[in-house]
């Protein structure tokens, strides 16, 4: 497979063609193509003169900037490994860092600012020494651990670009999703290689992100359905000029119809767009069945999907290399089990939740997923994550966390929200615990965070 795919070092060729067009807008300063590909050359120089080999791991802790945003290219051009720490879990910085054997690590602060710390590190891993022997730029990036500990998963750069060599329409981008996640990787790297521009905001709340869409004449916004929820229950997409706006793209966990209805009825000139992704295989190229609709299919051949006792399996030439600390759940043919339950139909399918995520209770599987869209279509409720909690009769039973759209008697709001679930949901289905929460709950990854099983 390496050698059907071209090697990463054509990119900065296509970055330096499109010269004085906008390559990054960050706190409202403009850094144009040629201002990067020359921001990349200094990280070079600054790698012969440091000592910095290729096959060495560099890593990032920080969000989108000018220099982040070159030194991760001066990485890919050198053949080095870019390893990506997430900047929220501080605490777990040096396990990341020992785990990927990493030589040097920068930190960029919101300002573009940087400092650098060296590291000893050992070159032992197997997959790293692969990456090294075949000269290929590489990629670590960390799961969240949502469900016990952190994976450290390997991709190889070429791999991923792999996906960009035939460019694509180029498009004003604000880049919602993290640098530290496959989705914020593979946003920027499609858009740069097309010569869009990408857009950052000064954070990820609602009013900022539909300010900075205003001010920047941003036409595609990449993001969660969580984000989304919250952003048409604040009100911000009516107090700004959002007309920019051409395509809100969607992924990392399941989008609530009621969600989707509302985004259509609020932005009915945007067009909405599924995608699905996993940290182990890149994102993935999908077609929806129809504008109102969760179900999807691969867009792109190389993808292919089949579905083995109602889990979704992908092969694609984008998949990860293996894990660092664990054994890869790649099989012999290289197919990969997401563990997403999903419904079929025809060539679409739909997905119902993580097997991590189901809820058993006496012995029947229940998705989170399913009850929170029943939750939401209720009155006064803007947020909702459900999840399971332990019963010593039943293994589990439902527990839900919800936030209210306006403020009002908690007792009064916990009991109509009671009576909504038991006139809609089997007995064995509605919530036994209702906590009442002031914010969303999403996650370091702006997505849905749930309660512990």
């Amino acid at each position: 497979m390496s050698d059907e795919i071209p090697r990463s070092n054509w990119l900065l060729q296509r970055l330096a063609s499109f010269g004085p067009a906008d390559a990054l807008v960050h706190r409202s300063q403009s850094l144009s193509f040629a201002a990067l590909v020359g921001r990349v050359a200094t990280w070079l120089a600054h790698f012969r003169e440091s000592g910095i080999t290729s096959g060495d791991c560099v890593a990032i802790s920080g969000d989108y900037s000018p220099d982040s945003a070159a030194l991760l290219l001066a990485i890919v051009e050198h053949r080095a490994i870019a390893v990506m720490i997430p900047p929220a879990e501080v605490e777990r910085e040096g396990e990341f860092v020992a785990l990927a054997e990493v030589r040097r690590l920068y930190r960029f602060q919101s300002d573009d600012s940087w400092t650098f710390e060296e590291r000893d590190a050992a070159r032992l891993n197997s997959l790293l020494q692969k990456l090294r022997a075949d000269d290929r730029a590489g990629l670590v990036l960390f799961s969240s651990g949502s469900t016990g500990k952190s994976k450290a998963i390997v991709h190889s750069f070429d791999r991923l670009l792999s996906k960009f060599v035939a460019p694509r329409k180029p498009m004003r981008t604000l880049v919602f999703l993290l640098l530290d996640h496959i989705g914020g990787i593979d946003v920027a790297l499609g858009v740069m290689s097309s010569g869009g521009t990408l857009v950052t905001a000064l954070d990820r709340k609602a009013e900022t992100i539909c300010k900075t869409i205003e001010e920047q004449r941003v036409e595609l916004l990449p993001t969660s359905p969580t984000f989304l929820r919250m952003l048409l229950i604040s009100g911000a997409h009516e107090r700004y000029d959002l007309s920019s706006l051409k395509v809100i793209s969607y992924g990392t966990e399941p989008m609530p119809e009621s969600t989707l209805v509302l985004l259509q009825e609020a932005l009915p000139q945007v067009r909405l767009k599924q995608t699905y992704g996993l940290t182990e295989l890149g994102a993935i190229p999908m077609s929806a069945k129809d504008a109102r609709s969760l179900w999807f299919k691969s867009a792109d051949p190389t993808f292919e999907t089949k579905v083995v006792d109602g889990t979704l399996h992908i092969r694609t030439r984008t998949a990860m290399l293996g894990y660092l600390n664990e054994a890869s759940r790649l099989d012999a043919d290289g197919w990969y089990d997401t563990q997403d339950a999903v419904d079929v139909d025809g060539d679409f399918i739909r997905i119902r939740g993580r097997a991590s995520e189901i809820i058993n209770i006496g012995g029947e599987k229940v998705y989170p997923a399913e009850l929170e869209e029943v939750i939401l279509k209720g009155p006064n409720v803007a947020y909702v994550s459900v999840s399971g909690r332990r019963n010593a009769v039943m293994g589990a039973v439902v527990a839900v966390q919800v936030a209210m759209t306006d403020p009002e008697v908690t007792d009064v709001f916990k009991r109509r929200l009671v009576e909504w679930c038991r006139g809609r949901l089997p007995r064995h289905k509605q919530p036994m615990f209702v906590d009442v929460v002031p914010d969303p709950g999403m996650s370091n990854r702006l997505k849905k965070k749930r309660g512990p099983g």
